[in-house]
Formats: C-alpha cells, structure tokens, sequence
C-alpha cells in the first residue's frame, strides 16, 4: 500500500479518507475541534508513511471535503480558484502594514521568504543613530519611536537569537535603505570587526553621515573603509597616543578626503603629536592641550600655506585661564605688512601664487572651554577663499611693485656689471621672500621675468603675460630623445624625474624598468637585480652612498624605493623570494591594492619558516604566475585551503609544497583541488599513506600533474596487471572512465610522477 500511495495520488486520497473515518465520531461530537483533529490526524500519516507523504494545506483540503459529505475521490483542482497569497496584497496596503511594524518585527517578516524580503527592503528603516558600545551594550535611535532600541530589551531578545544579541544590529546595518545620521563607536572590539568584516561580504557600505569614535583610543589605527566616501561628513576621533603611520592611514583614506571636517582631539601636547601628517588633510580641527606657543609656531601653519592641501582647519589650545598671555605672542610670527588686513589685527591674508586665492589666518582668544571655567581655548582658523577680482588684480601690481623696489636696490649694480644680472635677480628674490617671511611669496621664474624687464628699461606693471609666447617645457622633446635620455638614468633617478609632474610621469611608466628579481625579508633587508646594472639594490645602498639624501636618487625610506619599482606598470619580474610576509610587506600590497595593479611575476617563493601558512598571493597576476615555492612548517587546513582555492594556485604550472612535518599531519585532502604540485615532507616514508593518497587523487579526476618524494618501494601499492606497462617496471597507467585520457605513474629518482595524459 505504501509504494502505490508513492505513486497514485487516489491512493494517496483514499489514506486520507482512512484517517477520516477514524475520527468522524469525535468531530460529529465537537464540531469546531475538526481542524485541530486534523492536524493530529496529518501528524500520525506522516509518522507512519513519511515526512514528505503529503503537504498539510492539501491534506486539509480534502480532509475539509470529506467532512463537508464529498467523497469524489477523482476531484480535479485545477478548476479552484487561485489561492491569494499575502504578497499579493497591493503595494501601498503592504506599506501600511510595514508602518504599524516596529523594526524588529519588520526584519523578523523579512526572513520569511525571498519575495518578502525584497518589499520589506523597499521600506525606510528610519534609524537616526548607532551607538556602539560592546556586543553586549549598544542603542539604536528609530525616528518613528521615542525609545531607543537596546540590547538589554528582552522583546528584541525574544525574536532573535539571545546568544547572538549582535544580530539584530547586523540585520540593520546590512539594510539596504538605511540611512544614518550619526554613528557612535566607543570601542572597535572583535565583535565590531566582525560585524564589519560580515558587512564587507554582503559588498555593502553604510551610508553614514557623521562618525564618532567617541572613546579615548590607545591606538589609533582607527577604520573607515565601511562608510561611503562623500556622504561621511563629519569625523570625529578621540586619540590617547596617536602613531604617525595609522594617523596617516586615516587621512589618506578616501572617506577622510572627501569628507567636510575631520575633528581630532588628543590629550597629548604639540609637540609628541604628528603635526606633519595633516599637511594632506584638507579639511581638520584638532584640539590639543599644552603650551600654545608649541602649536601655533610659524613653521606648521606656514608649512599648511605652502603646501596648499589644506582648505579649513581649525586649531585650539586649551591651557589654564590664569596664565598670563598676549595674541601679539602668536602674530608676532605673522607680522608682514602685505598680510595685514586694515581694521581687523586679528586677520592675516596671504595670497596662493598662481591662482586667485589667498589664504586667512584668523586668531581668537577666550574661547569657553568645555573642560570648565578653570580653563581658556585660543584658537587659530585658516581656510583657503576666493579673491575678489578687484582684490585679486590690486595684489598683483603690489607684488610687481615690491619686484621693482628690489630691482632699484641693485641696479646700479647692474649698471656696473651687467653680466651679474642673473645672480644679482636670484639673490634679490631671496632677500624678498626672507623679508615678507614667505618662501613662495612669488616663484622664481615670474620673479626673474619681471627684473629681466626692468633691466630693459620696461617698467609698465600693467603688462598681461597672456600674449607671451608658450615656454617650451621638457616634455615636448620627441619620444626617441626623452627615452635616450631614460637609457643613461640609473633607476632611482627614473623615479626622481617621473615625481615631477604628471607629464614626465606618463613618459618616465614607458620605460621598461628591467627589474628581473626582487629578495624581501623586511623593511631593512631586501634585494633588487637589474639587468641594466651590474650591482643589486639593497637597503644598505639607501642614505650611504650613491643613493643618499645629497643626491637627486634619494628616498627618505629605503621601502619606498621597493614601493615604487613594484607599481612600475612595465615592472615583469622573473622570480620574487619572500622570505617573511610581516607587517611593512602587507603595507606594501595594500598600497598595491590601492592602486588596483597586480604584479606581474613567473615565479614566487615563499622562505616562510613561520609557524603559520599565512601566504598571500592576491596581489600577483593569474595565469602569469608559473610557479609557487612554498616552505610551511606548521601548516593548518584553513591556509592550505585558502591557497589552493586562489585564481593563482589554480592556474599555475607547478605548485611546489616543502614541509618539515611527517605525511600523515599533512592536510592532503586539500590538495584534491589543486591541478598541478609537488610534495616533499620530513619524518618517515609513510609508502601506504602516500599510495592512498595517489589513488585518491586519480580517483578524484582534478589532478594535472603532481610529485610526491618517496621510495622505489612505494610502487609495491600499484601491482595492479592491467596497469603495468611492458618494458617499463617503474611505469604504471590507469585509463580514466568516461574519457581517452589516463593517469601515469612514473618513479623517478627518489619521487614519484602522477600525470594526466
């Protein structure tokens, strides 16, 4: 009975009419319990013929028919009317009901099915704010609801899983309609990186507009990629002890540059903080505490000026209120008569050459601390401003002006010895710039332009260079003579020249770098070799000799040299040895990666004798990358299987795996998915092991080509007649089924050869 119920759907309602007949007494006797007999009824069907005998819905319709008096068993359903399922309610009486729904009862709904999900998904979370504590403690604002979301609540507990109490902040993070307009993190815990790394899988970022890392961090090495860039406003990062390199991290980030103000406060004084890093920050406010002269010195504000980054930052000092102090202490430093501005001595304009922009230093006193009355923050602003076109050409005719005044200083001079014109024209602008304490207060050549007709006698400060004839830079010289030129360059002289403009840069990438091979261990030892130069680079050459800071080939940081030949887009490198992948080599990949390039590299080896396989191989090119030597003393399942799934392990020629352990603690199973690999490993022969393992493979039917190192002896495992091969008593062939191809064996000189052929 049970197979033709599998089969026959009558049978299948007439076991249904059975189970009826059973309980047609209790239902003539209590009515309104049919549905719940039913049910029991469904339950003890499935239990005897199995789960999936039949569905409920349809047991209970014909169970309802026979109860009803219809008993025609060849009842088609067709003709029923469709039913209506809840996605077929209209659009806006689905949104009604998402209105009456607390958050965490919309995103309990939306994992009922796919096609609930994707109209739960169109509706506005209205979370305002996320304020991040532990896994443990956070809040999340809902427009639409006075009270905070909390992860104490015990309703949110109820519906979501009380162990993971992180997942209904997951689940609002991953919306896709969320918009924030602050969020709070005071500590960037595992939890929250994980909820981060969760994030960077579902390829989504918040869209947030203001952040706050509300907590004095010990570090600062503080993430931001998770955030949309242009739509984060505002950053706001309290620091314990800032480091240089991850403070720089954060500004060169795309989330930093493009948003509207990056607030920092730090309780560590001017002079331990990495002032020097904000030169590239274009919009800040930092709030240091100390003596205020430590801060407001010329040099760092000046330095703002001239390297023309910054567009507004703020800075305040706060000291106590009973020190004695005068603003003439700060602008005292910023005293130059052409900067002053009539009426408000707290104001200092400062013209941008070249452009019609000036720059405003701004000096306030007495500002009301936070810290309480006991204390006083002065602050300076700066920010970069249009020139009005009036003010723009009234400082140009002062300028030429002052060029005129030196110009009269030495002309007589001049007069005596013309041929002094030049020197006399250089030393006059130096003299200028030291007057008005502004090193860039004009460039040189519009300096030199301007004396140059003086001498000749033409003294109309109203001429418009506009009509001069173009000067001809060194980037028009033909091709074949710019790469001449590249031919007698050394190559750390290549990478001075394509630092100084985008021209030079294009032209110096076309050259080939003829780097063949490159030896890393750390920051301090590495290799280059050149087929150009007869000696290698090393660190050692950087700050010693050819290459020190007197000569145009010098880098500040003997890596950056590494850095530069590895983004070299005609860098086709022959073999790469890796000997440790340490903390400066995984800032050198991720500065790869930013630059979206791979490496273009034959061969890699890896002399890792770190315990832990943690080998990277992303920032090489697929299918380009021939061979990868491995030497791993410890290795786990997770790495091997990491490196064995990658493009470039897939499609390599040969994946050499070297390990001092014995087979059996291998992982070998991994290497099922890998084409093509040679082993070699310590300890003892372990023949039988090594043969199932062979077996396996060809059985598996994914292996190219692999070596394993093991005795003669180990042939004694493939005796199998049809897979001898006459003639050849190390040879041994296995035809594989459904194909023309098969598998050899070969033992070779202390290794054993499995090949697909």
């Amino acid at each position: 009975m049970d197979n033709v119920t599998e089969r026959d759907p009558l049978a299948t309602r007439i076991r249904v009419l059975e189970e009826f007949g059973k309980i047609i007494t209790q239902i003539a006797t209590n009515p309104e319990l049919w549905r719940k007999l039913s049910f029991e009824a469904h339950k003890e069907l499935c239990k005897e013929l199995g789960e999936d005998f039949m569905d409920y819905p349809e047991f209970e319709f014909w169970f309802s028919r026979f109860l009803q008096g219809n008993f025609n068993l060849d009842y088609h359903r067709s003709s029923d009317p469709k039913a209506r399922s809840f996605l077929d309610l209209p659009w806006d009486t689905f949104e009604k009901v998402g209105e009456y729904l607390r958050l965490y009862d919309r995103l309990e709904l939306r994992n009922v099915c796919k096609d609930v999900r994707a109209r739960v998904d169109n509706w506005d979370p209205k979370v305002a704010k996320i304020c991040y504590y532990t896994v443990k403690v956070w809040s999340i604002d809902h427009k639409s609801r006075r009270e905070s979301y909390f992860s104490q609540t015990m309703e949110i507990h109820d519906r979501f899983n009380n162990s993971n109490p992180m997942s209904f902040v997951m689940n609002v993070l991953k919306h896709p309609k969320l918009q924030l307009e602050e969020l709070t993190i005071y500590r960037e815990d595992q939890d929250w990186k994980k909820l981060i790394k969760r994030l960077d899988k579902s390829n989504q970022k918040l869209h947030v507009k203001k952040v706050d890392f509300a907590h004095f961090y010990r570090s600062s090495k503080i993430d931001l990629h998770f955030m949309i860039p242009g739509v984060l406003e505002e950053i706001k990062i309290l620091f314990l002890y800032p480091k240089r390199n991850e403070l720089s991290e954060i500004i060169e980030s795309e989330q930093c540059q493009a948003s509207r103000m990056l607030h920092i406060q730090s309780g560590t004084c001017p002079s331990e903080f990495p002032l020097d890093v904000l030169y590239n920050c274009p919009r800040f406010t930092l709030r240091l505490e100390g003596k205020h002269e430590d801060v407001y010195k010329p040099n760092f504000l000046k330095t703002l000026m001239n390297k023309g980054v910054v567009q507004k930052c703020v800075i305040y000092m706060l000291e106590p209120s009973d020190i004695t102090f005068s603003p003439s202490e700060i602008l005292k430093y910023f005293n130059e008569p052409e900067a002053m501005v009539q009426d408000i001595p707290s104001l200092r304009r400062y013209p941008i050459p070249g452009t019609n922009e000036f720059y405003e230093l701004e000096y306030r006193e007495e500002v009301k601390s936070r810290k309480g009355p006991g204390f006083r923050e002065n602050l300076v602003r700066l920010e970069r401003k249009h020139k009005p076109h009036e003010m723009a050409e009234r400082d140009q005719v002062v300028t030429r002006r002052r060029i005129l005044e030196e110009f009269g200083k030495v002309q007589m001079q001049i007069a005596a010895k013309p041929e002094l014109w030049r020197k006399l024209s250089f030393e006059a602008h130096r003299e200028l710039c030291k007057v008005v304490k502004w090193w860039n207060f004009i460039n040189y050549p519009e300096f030199e332009f301007w004396f140059l007709r003086f001498v000749q006698g033409n003294f109309d400060l109203d001429y418009d260079r506009s009509s001069d004839p173009k000067v001809r830079p060194l980037s028009d010289l033909p091709q074949d003579v710019f790469e001449k030129i590249g031919e007698t360059l050394e190559l750390h002289d290549r990478f001075q020249l394509r630092n100084v403009c985008k021209d030079f840069r294009i032209q110096v990438d076309n050259w080939d770098p003829k780097v063949t091979k490159i030896y890393y261990s750390s920051a301090n030892d590495w290799r280059i070799w050149q087929t150009s130069r007869p000696a290698l680079y090393c660190a050692d050459n950087f700050g010693l000799n050819e290459n020190n800071r007197f000569r145009p080939g010098f880098h500040r940081y003997p890596i950056s040299f590494v850095m530069s030949v590895l983004k070299h887009p005609k860098l086709q490198l022959e073999k790469m040895t890796i000997d440790l992948q340490g903390i400066m080599w995984k800032k050198l990949v991720k500065r790869l990666d930013a630059s979206n390039r791979k490496l273009h590299v034959k061969n890699v080896e890896f002399q890792n004798r770190q315990r832990r396989a943690n080998i990277d191989l992303r920032f090489m090119i697929p299918g380009v990358l021939e061979e990868i030597k491995m030497f791993l003393v410890d290795p786990t399942r997770e790495d091997i299987t990491e490196i064995v799934k990658s493009e470039q392990c897939q499609a390599a020629k040969l994946v050499y795996i070297e390990s001092p352990i014995i087979f059996s603690q291998f992982p070998s199973d991994v290497l099922y998915n890998c084409p093509r690999f040679t082993l070699k490993f310590g300890g003892s022969p372990a023949y039988r092991l090594k043969a199932k393992f062979l077996k396996k493979l060809m059985k598996e039917g994914k292996v190219q080509k692999c070596v394993i190192y093991a005795h003669c002896q180990i042939l004694k495992h493939f005796n199998e007649p049809e897979a001898m091969v006459p003639n050849f008593p190390s040879l041994r062939r296995y035809p594989i089924p459904g194909t023309n191809d098969f598998y050899e064996i070969e033992y070779q000189e202390k290794s054993i050869r499995l090949e697909r052929k």
